[in-house]
């Protein structure tokens, strides 16, 4: 379904904290996308339609960003607007600080509190639990009715909520399928 598991966001003077990050993915056979190696020809020292556009485009391939936070990710041109484009995109949005000191920087950053912080350290068998279970990143969405009120908000999160689920789940697609016809059946007045 998708091309990477990870995007992943970083500032371009944090080389060493990103190379490592990245390796550690790598190794543990996730498929990272890392401007710096899988598009070299962009020019992320300012900004440009083009390099946002192939960005645009990478991101909507990848299922999950990690926000690499770093002492140095807080002013970076690139890294709000990733974040706030692939929160409008696909939601599922990881921060990654490197180390203690990156941790409380990022919960400096108010709005990095909006997505899920991980601890430094482990960023592998974080990752893995967080894709094998996407309802951990989305638990509010749980309990919601959709389509209660038919409006746009309540179909974006059904849309988020049906894109986390790997077609090999047939048991959550079916409920899902089953709590989308209930839906549609109380939308159109039509008892259950």
């Amino acid at each position: 379904m998708f091309q990477y598991d990870v995007f992943l966001s970083h500032a371009a003077d944090d080389k060493d904290e990103v190379d490592r990050a990245r390796l550690i993915l790598l190794e543990a056979k996730f498929r990272v996308y890392c401007d710096r190696h899988d598009d070299r020809q962009l020019d992320r020292s300012k900004v440009s339609a083009a390099t946002a556009n192939t960005l645009k485009d990478r991101m909507r391939r990848c299922n999950a960003m990690v926000y690499v936070a770093t002492r140095r990710a807080p002013v970076s041109k690139w890294m709000p607007w990733e974040l706030g484009f692939f929160d409008g995109v696909r939601g599922k949005i990881l921060i990654y600080p490197v180390d203690e000191a990156a941790l409380k920087a990022a919960r400096n950053q108010e709005y990095l509190s909006l997505f899920k912080i991980l601890k430094p350290g482990r960023l592998a068998e974080q990752l893995k639990h967080e894709l094998d279970d996407p309802m951990g990143v989305f638990h509010e969405l749980i309990d919601q009715p959709f389509f209660a009120k038919a409006d746009e908000a309540m179909t974006a999160a059904y849309g988020k909520r049906l894109s986390e689920i790997r077609p090999s789940d047939l048991g959550r697609i079916t409920r899902l399928q089953n709590e989308m016809w209930r839906a549609w059946l109380r939308l159109w007045g039509i008892s259950t």
